[in-house]
């Protein structure tokens, strides 16, 4: 769309409301050429309002990033501010009702008798302004991205609320976790990605999934000593008076926007450990060994390396062996990363448990299965921790950390300072709890859009559209909790605000399903039309490639805290 010259046009868009997304149409229609008229009851406001989209627009010019080929006064000149509502909407052939500018996602949603044409016509009209639309193919309260807004938010205000984790480390796991995941694809595509398809992913997770999602808990009210608490630990992050500068840091960084074992021997050799990585079958090794090397290569050519060491250096402190007892022996932190089978793990842990000292912490990497599960039947049971990371680690570097309940009271402050030696962004869990808090908040994701997809409510594509052009844009930056927070006058206004619909949309949530059967086979269908499985490594690589883009700006642009 910048490459193209605008043309200036006399059709008419009247947008109702001045708040924060009317302000958003107005700039996206008139950077495409059209007429804009701004209509609010209290002109005050409007003042607000053109003075904000003003600042805005220089903003975008400065980071470049201003759309169309107009200038900021062209633009300015085509937005009519007015408190007079029928002169607002008279000859306007478009009338939106009160997307942001950033998140470029609009979901397209026809009431039973509109006609067809009329759908088509406003996709188009979407598409034309740079928004992303997505149809939704029959009514239902919240469409679809509320819908998955509100699972999530339902499973952070239950997580807080049993205190199984901080307010300010439930939102790391969204910025520093799932939200650099869902910035470039949606949680359909990462699922076929995470495994060889869909049905792979089926085999399996989908029994682990069924369990976690039947154990998400009741519905909490965003109301109460747990809504003061909420507001309490964003304040004193975030005063009231500092919420205009975050919001403005917020959208500064929208606009910029086997692999387990391997990605933890780069991040601990790029800090100068020696790694020592073990597999039965040697074949593995080896592999292992080279794609590490070629790893290293791309994060070099994309500036990325971690560390002073040179790719030599790091990767000769990383060596093979298919000997566990020489893996494991006289290492002070041992992690192991074998699939998620309960039996598996606790196999490989009971060759590790008799040959590590009595000051080695053992971790797995597991990412569902609860320590006391993996570890009540080893010597050295003090000492164990899960260190579940998010997959691809490199990128995204959220980490839960959860303590077995008899692990010393050193294991977790050496493994929390360990991990972040290494780069990486750990959470504490308080207490041992299914699925942690990553794959609790993701299962009720999956959960929403499975049921919207086996509804027909919306396709695969644009249900994965709904996070990587809508929710995951904001969550790659700031958590669920202080998205609440910054989209209204802090947690106490959100909630008089928008508690009630929250509250109202997870109660009319079904019942989770098996990943099984017809929508199983509709949904790797649907993937596979547009990824077929011999298209997968070159699908993760472009991923990856966004990912790091995306690691590179949020250090170059840093953390905005008070």
């Amino acid at each position: 769309m910048e490459d193209t010259i605008t043309t200036l046009k006399e059709m008419k868009v009247a947008i109702i409301g001045s708040g924060n997304i009317g302000r958003s149409f107005a700039m996206c229609f008139a950077a495409s050429g059209y007429k804009v008229s701004m209509y609010d009851i209290d002109y005050s406001q409007l003042h607000g309002a053109m003075k904000d989209i003003k600042e805005r627009l220089e903003e975008l010019e400065k980071s470049g990033l201003l759309r169309g080929s107009l200038t900021i006064t062209q633009q300015l000149q085509r937005i009519t501010a007015t408190d007079d509502f029928t002169g607002c909407v008279q000859g306007a052939f478009f009338i939106q009702t009160n997307p942001p500018f950033y998140v470029p996602l609009v979901e397209i949603v026809p009431a039973p008798w509109t006609d067809k044409e009329v759908t088509k016509r406003v996709t188009d009209l979407m598409k034309e302004i740079g928004q992303s639309p997505v149809t939704i193919k029959k009514e239902i309260d919240g469409f679809a991205l509320n819908r998955i807004k509100g699972a999530i938010a339902g499973e952070c205000w239950r997580l807080i609320e049993e205190d199984v984790i901080s307010v300010e480390d439930i939102d790391k796991v969204m910025t520093d976790g799932l939200g650099r995941r869902y910035a470039f694809m949606g949680p359909l595509e990462t699922a076929y990605l995470n495994a060889d398809g869909f049905y792979s992913y089926a085999d399996r997770y989908a029994e682990m999934i069924y369990s976690i999602q039947k154990g998400l808990g009741p519905i909490v009210k965003q109301e109460g000593e747990l809504l003061e608490r909420v507001q309490s630990e964003l304040e004193a992050k975030i005063p009231m008076d500092k919420l205009k500068e975050q919001r403005q840091w917020r959208d500064i960084r929208l606009a910029g926007l086997g692999l387990i074992g391997r990605s933890f021997a780069m991040l601990f050799a790029a800090a100068g450990y020696q790694v020592k990585i073990y597999d039965i079958e040697a074949s593995q090794i080896t592999h292992a060994l080279s794609d590490i090397w070629q790893q290293l290569i791309e994060l070099q050519k994309i500036g990325l390396l971690r560390g002073s060491l040179s790719i030599e250096e790091q990767h000769k402190r990383i060596e093979g062996t298919n000997d566990i007892t020489e893996c494991a022996k006289g290492a002070f932190f041992v992690i192991e990363c074998v699939p998620e089978r309960i039996e598996l793990k606790t196999g490989v842990h009971a060759k590790i448990d008799p040959v590590v000292s009595d000051t080695t912490i053992i971790a797995s990497s597991a990412s569902a299965l609860i320590p006391s599960k993996i570890s009540q039947n080893l010597k050295h049971r003090n000492r164990f921790i899960v260190v579940h990371p998010t997959n691809p680690p490199f990128y995204a570097p959220l980490v839960e950390l959860v303590p077995s309940p008899w692990a010393d009271s050193d294991v977790v402050p050496k493994t929390k300072a360990l991990v972040e030696e290494i780069g990486q962004s750990p959470v504490v869990l308080k207490k041992e709890k299914e699925g942690f808090v990553l794959n609790r908040i993701q299962y009720s994701i999956i959960k929403e859009c499975f049921n919207l997809v086996k509804d027909d409510i919306i396709s695969v594509e644009d249900v994965d559209k709904v996070m990587s052009e809508g929710l995951g844009r904001r969550y790659a930056f700031i958590g669920q909790m202080e998205t609440d927070y910054l989209n209204a006058d802090g947690m106490r206004d959100h909630s008089k605000k928008f508690a009630e619909m929250s509250y109202r949309l997870q109660k009319s949530f079904k019942p989770p399903i098996k990943m099984e059967g017809e929508i199983l086979d509709k949904i790797h269908k649907d993937i596979e039309k547009r990824i077929p499985l011999d298209k997968l490594q070159e699908r993760r690589r472009w991923r990856d490639k966004r990912l790091a883009a995306l690691e590179k700006m949020i250090r170059t642009m840093g953390k905005k805290t008070y």
